[in-house]
């Protein structure tokens, strides 16, 4: 498993080779996909709503922490209707469903 130092004693695992180990590339929930060649990258494919794009990203994370007892952390911002939250809060909030 690639590590890169991330100071401290600690290290930064590449979170897209995780994914394509996960064998996630190409995974499709509703209109939303992982992409074939670049695993850290969710792509529409022409019709996906927000909530496919949690639910495969809640999918992603789940799978990765299955596999291999990572817990990744998105770097993308989510925002709600009136605030920035994470992946973990719209799940508690049940606006993720898998």
């Amino acid at each position: 498993m690639p590590c890169y130092p991330a100071g401290d004693g600690l290290c930064k695992l590449a979170a897209g080779w995780l994914i394509d180990r996960a064998g996630l590339k190409g995974l499709c929930v509703g209109g939303a996909k992982v992409h074939e060649q670049q695993a850290l990258v969710l792509v529409n494919t022409g019709y996906a709503t927000s909530a496919d794009v949690l639910n495969l990203a809640y999918k992603v994370v789940e799978t990765v922490a299955g596999r291999f007892g990572v817990q990744l952390e998105h770097e993308v911002r989510f925002m709600d209707l009136a605030e920035e939250t994470t992946l973990p809060e719209l799940v508690e909030k049940g606006k993720v469903c898998l």
